[in-house]
């Protein structure tokens, strides 16, 4: 092994890099070794550090356009809701629940929102979502009922390159017109019999973590019918990311809700 590098060492190293690259890697190391042996020296790269051309595929790593890539904290948004027997505040994320044991639905659109510049992200943008939940049940009826608390968010992704007329949704069959809604992790469903006049409270909050991501060059190209070009100028363009909040509660007395989204990319 060599204790320093010298700079003749320095300038027989400087065109394996580009050997490699070429994939001539195997034959410019046998003549690196004669001509280092030449200069009395001895095992300046071992054959193991040669690297393989082309680096490491989807089959070795699950997703190859991410890999080795930096981590960039890229944005961050949060949306509410708020449940209430009569929403007077003028609050316009606030449900007005209907009375026991009906269940109330609720819907809402673009919570929340982040814009993130052009090439905020190479290949990979990812979600740590975390929800706070709170809210109170009361069997007000004269008879056993079931309280649900439900919600699931999803999100709406807006970008230019997504108005292609080509570009079909795949849930609806139409064209995605510049937009595609993606499901989001941090779904949450808690469901419980009540007796007349039971009452119950619950506090929840959690998180979860990318694994696949909200979006990635190849589920743009697998899910949604994207070139490989297309995908590369989905994330050199801003996006515009939007959260949405449904679900379904019963035997609510009251009950909010936040949910908080940090964006990172490769």
């Amino acid at each position: 092994m060599i204790g320093k590098l010298t700079w003749g060492t320095a300038l027989v190293l400087a065109p394996l890099a580009l050997a490699c690259a070429a994939g001539r890697g195997d034959d410019l190391h046998a003549q690196l070794q004669r001509d280092a042996a030449a200069d009395g020296l001895r095992n300046v790269v071992p054959a193991p550090f040669v690297a393989k051309a082309g680096g490491p595929t989807a089959a070795d790593v699950g997703d190859a356009d991410s890999f080795g890539r930096n981590l960039k904290w890229i944005g961050l948004m949060q949306g509410s809701v708020t449940f209430d027997v009569a929403c007077t505040s003028g609050d316009p994320t606030c449900v007005t629940l209907n009375p026991a044991p009906a269940p109330t639905s609720f819907n809402f659109t673009d919570v929340g929102h982040v814009t993130l510049p052009a090439r905020a992200a190479n290949s990979l943008i990812c979600q740590w979502v975390t929800p706070y939940i709170y809210y109170d049940f009361a069997n007000t009826t004269g008879a056993n009922a079931t309280a649900r608390f439900s919600v699931n968010p999803t999100i709406t992704v807006e970008s230019t390159v997504l108005a292609d007329p080509m570009l079909i949704d795949p849930s609806t069959g139409l064209p995605l017109n510049g937009a595609l809604t993606s499901g989001l992790t941090g779904s949450y469903t808690y469901s419980h019999t009540l007796e007349p006049g039971e009452r119950e409270s619950q506090r929840s909050q959690f998180s979860r973590v990318c694994i696949g991501g909200v979006l990635s060059k190849q589920a743009l190209m697998g899910n949604y019918g994207l070139s490989s070009a297309q995908a590369d100028a989905f994330f050199r363009a801003p996006v515009t990311i939007r959260l949405n909040l449904s679900g379904t509660v019963s035997l609510v007395d009251s009950a909010s809700l936040i949910y908080g989204v940090r964006f990172v990319g490769d």
